[in-house]
Order: structure tokens, then sequence, then C-alpha cells
């Protein structure tokens, strides 16, 4: 095991869920519409809202307490290539079926079964990258080929033109790291 990834700890699973949660938090803000477009069903529209921009809020929290308390090292680049560029598959994907869906969704069985099984998808997948939320709060996301032929996800608010620009990162798992600089 590389010495960095001796690191990975709670905060690792903790900074892998709240991707995970922040991947899936704008099929809530969707939600959230829905319910506000019914009429009856105002309050439940302003706790889903809430609840999303909550698990915006503490997954931005985690980024930085990753940042700060995984192990701090650096990698050899040999290549890298944006990797964020399926955001706009994920809105013809996953939000314009609930949308479609209607009041079909308003049914919180059939929500949190859509919701669920999304959120399998992404945890197994390993999709972070189609992360509309920390792309929106000025998050980039890279594909990484190290010098030694692996590959990893490298999660950043730089702009990484060429190898050499990428400095210090944290691994978050064993394939997913954070810019910490």
């Amino acid at each position: 095991m590389r010495p960095a990834l001796e690191g990975l700890n709670m905060l690792s699973i903790l900074m892998k869920f709240a991707l995970v949660l922040t991947t899936i938090a704008p099929i809530g803000f969707t939600l959230s519409f829905l319910l506000y477009q019914s009429n009856d069903q105002i309050l439940w529209a302003i706790f889903v809202l809430f609840c999303s921009l909550s698990l915006c809020a503490i997954c931005h929290q985690i980024i930085i307490a990753s940042a700060a308390k995984l192990n701090i090292t650096t990698i050899t680049a040999a290549s890298i290539k944006p990797a964020d560029k399926e955001i706009s598959g994920y809105f013809v994907a996953y939000m314009l079926p609930v949308l479609g869906g209607g009041k079909y969704f308003l049914d919180p069985a059939t929500f949190a079964f859509f919701a669920l099984m999304f959120f399998v998808f992404i945890w197994v997948s390993k999709s972070f990258y189609a992360n509309p939320v920390l792309a929106i709060c000025g998050y980039k996301f890279y594909e990484v080929q190290l010098s030694n032929g692996g590959n990893l996800l490298l999660i950043t608010r730089n702009v990484i033109t060429k190898p050499a620009d990428i400095g210090t990162i944290t691994y978050i798992t064993s394939h997913t790291v954070l810019e910490t600089s």
C-alpha cells in the first residue's frame, strides 16, 4: 500500500459519501421545484430545498477538512485532461426524466427509490466527476495519468493546463485526489 493511502480513514469515507450526496442533490432541487409547482406541498418543497442546500454546505466543509487533515503528498503526472465534460450528460440522463415524470416523482416511495438507486450507481461507478454542485462551486475535475501508468481523478479549484501545474494533493480514495494548494 502506498504511504499516502495509509491516511485513508473515516474522513475519506465521509468525503466519498459527500461527493455522492452532492451529485444527487440536484435531484432534490428538482423535487423541490415539482413540489412547489403542485401548490399544495409548499412546506415540503422548502424542506427538500433546505435538505439539498444543506448537503452542498456539508460537502464543502468536508472538502475543506479533507484538504487540511488527510495525508498531503505529491504526484508525478505524465498527462492531464478535463474530466468534467460529463456534467451536461448528467442533466440529460438524470434530471430530464425526473422533470418529465412530474407528479409521479412526488410520491415519496418513488422518489426515495429513484434517489437510492442513483446514490448506489454513483457510489459504485465512482462517477464523482459528473457533479454539477461542485462545478457551480468552482471545482474542476481532471483525469490524471501518472508516470507509472496509473490514473487518478483530480478535484481542484485551479485551472490545470499541464501536469506540472498540479500542486500538493491528498488521497480521498485510492483513485481520487484533492489538490490542497
